[in-house]
């Protein structure tokens, strides 16, 4: 059985060029809180988004553990999707009628970050069986990923959100037989 810690980053600034924004002094802290939390559990690989936010969140998580961080960068990247609207995505021609062309290529991007993460999730579950691998990521990545274990269309990506510095935990031996145990567990950050 695979376990794979999906692990939002903590807290980061915000800025316009968010590929570059660091943690803030309050991140800092839910990194250190959930590296305490992960301490006892083995971890046999880390991945961390290529985002300065995601590889010092995983720095961070990591320093009770060996492992090597192993950057996967397009691959974890952040997808930007503010499209307020509900999203349906039946017949793919039809997006024209009811969302602008900006909403459009929202929808695009989701829809190929979704792919690409359920992808790389795939891999994992084929490279590593019966290994604990934490993945450092960001919220909408978190989301689209888990849609794709259950299936579900990305007209749900509005009704769940995903906490900074949360756990996700997903176990299984491959994508179709993948359960998920947890969601947006924030339980180390209770006393912050």
């Amino acid at each position: 059985m695979t376990t794979i810690y999906l692990i939002r980053h903590a807290q980061a600034e915000e800025k316009k060029d968010t590929q570059r924004a660091k943690l803030t002094a309050s991140g800092i802290k839910q990194a250190e809180t959930l590296a305490k939390r992960l301490k006892d559990t083995q971890i046999d690989v880390f991945y961390a988004s290529s985002y300065q936010r995601g590889k010092r969140t995983a720095e961070i998580v990591s320093k009770f553990h060996e492992e090597n961080i192993l950057e996967s960068r397009e691959t974890l990247s952040e997808v930007y999707f503010k499209v307020k609207k509900r999203v349906s995505l039946g017949v793919f021609k039809e997006l024209k009628n009811f969302y602008t062309q900006n909403e459009v290529e929202q929808i695009k991007n989701l829809l190929q970050a979704q792919k690409r993460a359920m992808r790389f999730i795939d891999h994992l579950f084929k490279k590593y069986p019966g290994k604990n691998i934490a993945v450092v990521t960001h919220g909408n990545i978190i989301k689209a990923i888990i849609l794709g274990i259950l299936d579900l269309e990305l007209s749900s990506f509005f009704r769940f959100n995903i906490f900074e510095a949360s756990i996700t935990i997903i176990q299984g031996t491959d994508r179709d037989n993948a359960k998920i145990i947890s969601v947006n567990d924030t339980y180390h950050l209770k006393n912050l």
